[in-house]
């Protein structure tokens, strides 16, 4: 009997432990934007919750497997939510970018009004099977005072990725939001 009892606990464990991730990834502004320290500039603009498609807001990493079948891999998962993760990537990205400006992630508890607001909705980040990595979506500007959009468009970003492994693939994630993260910087200079 004991054996039989500690053979179904043993395979109790064994499968609670499947379907669980292994790997866990965190998209990463290039070296030179991660860390700064300055004065905190009176001119604000917000950072608005980035929206993500439906299928990207679970914890996995996501392939496409043909144009309309997507695959969901259950030992690979973002370590975090993945749309505060691009929410505090862009920040930290624009910080480095634009000088003259303090960038918040909404919501904040300061007491601090900002004149403009960035929105991001991000409609598709995936890889298919050559290792395209695809990010597609749309960003705008607005400005609060005014409530209206100043300036904003859609985008798509296609890259290849070095290899098929997810560590490769994450860094090129990362390397497409640098140059969405650029964009947006070229837009809020417009704007002064």
């Amino acid at each position: 009997m004991k054996k039989r009892i500690s053979a179904l606990l043993l395979l109790s464990l064994l499968a609670a432990g499947c379907g669980t991730p292994s790997n866990y990834y965190r998209l990463e502004p290039a070296s030179g934007s991660a860390l700064y320290s300055h004065r905190i500039p009176t001119k604000i603009i917000g950072i608005a919750n980035v929206e993500l498609a439906d299928y990207l807001e679970g914890k996995q990493l996501i392939s496409r497997k043909s144009e309309n079948r997507i695959d969901i891999d259950e030992n690979e998962a973002w370590a975090g939510d993945l749309a505060k993760n691009i929410q505090s990537f862009l920040r930290s990205s624009l910080a480095s970018r634009v000088h003259g400006y303090s960038f918040l992630s909404t919501p904040w508890k300061e007491p601090v009004d900002d004149r403009y607001r960035i929105f991001l909705k991000i409609e598709r980040m995936d890889t298919d099977p050559s290792g395209r990595v695809v990010i597609q979506g749309r960003w705008s500007i607005a400005d609060m005072q005014e409530r209206k959009i100043v300036t904003g468009e859609e985008f798509s970003y296609a890259e290849n990725s070095t290899s098929m492994h997810w560590d490769d693939i994450v860094k090129t994630q990362s390397g497409i939001l640098e140059k969405l993260s650029a964009k947006i910087a070229t837009a809020i200079s417009g704007i002064h």
